[in-house]
């Protein structure tokens, strides 16, 4: 039985990590393939009670005032900024899983929402935002029609 190859000109000697490209020096240099106006996307829990739509999001580092929440009636925009707060010079990261700067996040919301008694609030690095649900929603029943 034979094993498939890699094809190894892309390859260092332990197959693991990806060769450089001859012409950049910069490679190994994390800012290299993530341009720095990037903006982040949030990560959110969307669920619903009787009532409302409530989004949860995590955004620990964030403060207050570095967040806009815009809502329609079917659709919510949420954007900020996290501060990078370390004063490190020359830092070589292992790895960068967090993402500093600017992040937004729109989200197509499953019934309209009223503005009206919506809130916000920063509990433990959570955003907790509620939508009180617009009444203007109907359910129709459907009659069967029996044959002639």
């Amino acid at each position: 039985m034979s094993r498939a190859k890699l094809p190894t000109e892309f390859f260092n000697e332990d197959t693991y990590t990806i060769k450089p490209k001859a012409k950049s020096k910069k490679a190994y240099d994390d800012s290299s393939w993530l341009p720095t106006d990037h903006e982040g996307q949030l990560s959110v829990d969307v669920f619903e009670t009787a009532k409302n739509i409530v989004i949860t999001a995590p955004i620990a580092g964030v403060k207050p005032n570095n967040l806009e929440i815009y809502v329609s009636q079917d659709v919510i925009t949420i954007r900020g900024r996290r501060e990078d707060c370390h004063d490190f010079k020359d830092r070589n990261y292992l790895y960068q899983e967090c993402h500093w700067g600017m992040f937004s996040r729109s989200i197509i919301l499953p019934v309209h929402v009223s503005s009206d008694g919506a809130e916000a609030k920063l509990k433990a690095g959570v955003l907790i935002i509620t939508l009180p649900k617009k009444g203007n929603s109907m359910f129709i029943p459907v009659s069967e029609i029996e044959d002639e």
